[in-house]
């Protein structure tokens, strides 16, 4: 028999174990693991972390307010006294700065380093930006309240006045957290011509590609697109602007057949997803569908039910996700 540790049943404190199987027999262990408690001192109940019941976790802040009134030139206005030497923030992974100008003039940037020494510039983002592109340059002053938001990926992180604020002064409310960064996400789109067919950045391309009313049985059959690039087959400027997914859209007020087509030479073509309308409150008849490119060109298209329409739309959209 296996060596163990013998207890005698009913008598002396309680402790948790747990049955296994150790060396062919069957005993019980102390149980250990992760748990949580609840309940009072007296009644404490432990609970198994797992899928129903993970492990809190608390978000760890560092909230830093900067020296008032800040117009010269200075490294760091980050701290309660401006200076030369930049903030530690390794601890953390985001972190947003509000930055309160009563100045006209001068400018200042965001920069971060490993070493406290040797600074490069740190992209931000405006947080009431509609373009949702990056700041890596330095900032001109105006009067405004804005936050600037960032991930942490440095020891290190400064901000630090360029040239004198004129007009005015700045200063410097910030928050580090524990919690990673959540980029800002934009809906904008740039409007379809002849050189874009695919989708620019993040955004996409929105086709409007009829209005006009169909007889009775009639098809429409949309303009080729190319997702990979212009109509001439010139590839994007780089592989993120891609065209990822496309959607369509059809709405008319009678009762109809919205369908796309692929293509991998723009000649032959197959049909791939056919979505007939459906009757919406308010009268009308719309269908919807999606489909992710895996050949190089594809179409919208719709074919018309047995009743002449008096109204009719259909639009295509290529974009990121």
């Amino acid at each position: 028999m296996s060596d163990g540790l013998r207890y005698t049943e009913g008598s002396g404190p309680k402790i948790a174990t747990r049955k296994v199987q150790y060396s062919g027999e069957d005993m019980q262990v102390q149980a250990a693991g992760l748990v949580t408690f609840s309940g009072d001192d007296d009644a404490k109940v432990a609970t198994d972390v797992g899928q129903d019941n993970p492990l809190p976790v608390a978000e760890l802040v560092l909230a830093l307010t900067g020296q008032a009134a800040q117009s010269a030139p200075v490294n760091n206005i980050l701290e309660a006294t401006a200076g030369a030497n930049g903030t530690e923030v390794d601890r953390f992974r985001s972190g947003s700065v509000q930055v309160i100008s009563t100045g006209t003039g001068g400018t200042f940037i965001f920069e971060q380093s490993n070493d406290n020494v040797n600074w490069a510039v740190l992209p931000v983002w405006n947080a009431a930006s509609a373009t949702g592109a990056s700041i890596a340059a330095a900032i001109t002053a105006a009067v405004s309240s804005i936050i600037y938001s960032f991930p942490v990926r440095a020891r290190f992180i400064r901000l630090r006045i360029v040239s004198a604020i004129t007009g005015g002064s700045i200063q410097a409310i910030s928050r580090f957290t524990t919690e990673a960064y959540a980029p800002l996400s934009v809906s904008a789109f740039a409007g379809a011509s002849a050189a874009r067919v695919g989708f620019i950045g993040s955004a996409g391309i929105s086709y409007d590609d009829t209005s006009s009313a169909l007889a009775a049985n009639a098809t429409f059959v949309g303009t080729a697109r190319d997702a990979t690039g212009v109509a001439a087959g010139a590839s994007f400027s780089s592989a993120a602007t891609f065209a990822k997914e496309v959607r369509a859209c059809a709405e008319s007020d009678v009762a109809g057949t919205l369908w796309l087509e692929v293509s991998r030479d723009a000649v032959n073509w197959r049909r791939i997803r056919s979505v007939a309308t459906e009757a919406v409150a308010g009268g009308g008849q719309v269908a919807e569908l999606t489909y992710q490119p895996a050949w190089r060109y594809w179409r919208g298209g719709f074919t018309n039910g047995a009743v002449a329409q008096a109204r009719f739309t259909l639009g295509t959209f290529a974009m990121a996700a």
